[in-house]
């Protein structure tokens, strides 16, 4: 315990995860100032060609499309694609439109929910840049509990110098980093389940889809920490290293805090995503609705004329 302390509390440690945090946080702020200006940029060419499509006849729309392509997500495009995030559905819409020339009325009413996703796309670009100009503060907090919980491993080595203590390190160190990058990457691929769009019972759909979303999250920090510590048991079973509990119980510790942390810091980002494919789906059902309401009228006017002509013709005899 005295060793740990020593070690927990020595300049080797404070520099490692000093120079880690540091190097992350500058690529981070470079990242953030480039993306920053590039959606910047984005926004302002979706707001002027929202304003010019609202004037815009069909050709004029035509000649504005091919603009609108270079700056959405061009995987949207995919067939296999349904995913609000690489904007399949605005794919979806320009693929109408380019194919409905001869219909007046749908045209104008396409056109019009292209500029309604327009317009919701650039608030969501507007609202990412906000977001991440304040910061992510769990990655940092999670670099840092990693480097921790990394160097654990290397605690007996410095109390018992081999080579077959500094291979533990090694390896502890590695299966800390894959167990960790697990959550990562489950994090970012739960959410997944929620940007797939449906063509019926959106907002049905759509509960079901944000339960089932919590459930996987919920499930995935259940399942893989008795997973950490059976493997980091085992791993210390296998090199027969001694007088390791305490801290294989703090790097159980650490792992669980650092699956809680990252799934709290999704809650906000998931928010705003949510925020947005609610929106989207909302544009969609608006206008199924009134096609629905305008496919019932003509067949009502159908049936009123179909009346009319047998009643005209039994007048007639």
């Amino acid at each position: 315990m005295e060793m740990l302390s020593v070690i927990l509390g020595s300049a080797v440690i404070s520099a490692f995860v000093t120079g880690i945090f540091s190097l992350h946080l500058n690529q981070r702020n470079s990242q953030l100032s480039y993306i920053t200006k590039e959606r910047i940029k984005t926004t302002r060419k979706l707001y002027k060609l929202a304003l010019k499509m609202g004037k815009a006849s069909y050709d004029e729309t035509i000649a504005l499309l091919p603009g609108l392509k270079t700056i959405i997500n061009a995987y949207g495009n995919s067939k296999n694609n349904r995913r609000y995030s690489e904007d399949s559905h605005i794919w979806e819409l320009i693929n109408e439109i380019e194919l409905n020339k001869n219909y007046e009325k749908n045209f104008f009413d396409e056109k019009q929910r292209l500029i309604e996703y327009i317009s919701a796309l650039s608030t969501y670009y507007k609202q990412l840049s906000l977001r991440e100009v304040k910061g992510d503060w769990h990655d940092k907090v999670t670099i840092v509990l990693c480097a921790i919980d990394i160097m654990l491993g290397f605690i007996p080595f410095f109390t018992d110098n081999s080579k077959w203590k500094l291979m533990f390190g090694i390896t502890y160190g590695s299966i800390v980093s894959l167990m960790i990058a697990v959550i990562l990457v489950l994090r970012f691929r739960g959410k997944d389940i929620i940007l797939i769009n449906s063509n019926k019972f959106r907002k049905r759909a759509r509960l079901h889809r944000y339960i089932l979303c919590i459930i996987l999250m919920v499930i995935t920090i259940i399942i893989s920490i008795p997973i950490f510590g059976m493997v980091t048991k085992g791993l210390v079973t296998s090199f027969e290293i001694e007088n390791f509990e305490i801290e294989l119980y703090l790097s159980g510790v650490l792992y669980v805090t650092i699956a809680i942390i990252q799934y709290y810091g999704q809650a906000d980002t998931l928010f705003e995503d949510v925020r947005y494919f609610d929106l989207i789906d909302d544009i969609r059902e608006k206008y199924i609705k009134e096609e629905e309401s305008s496919e019932m009228v003509k067949k009502s006017n159908k049936t009123s004329e179909s009346v009319n002509e047998q009643e005209g013709k039994t007048v007639v005899k």
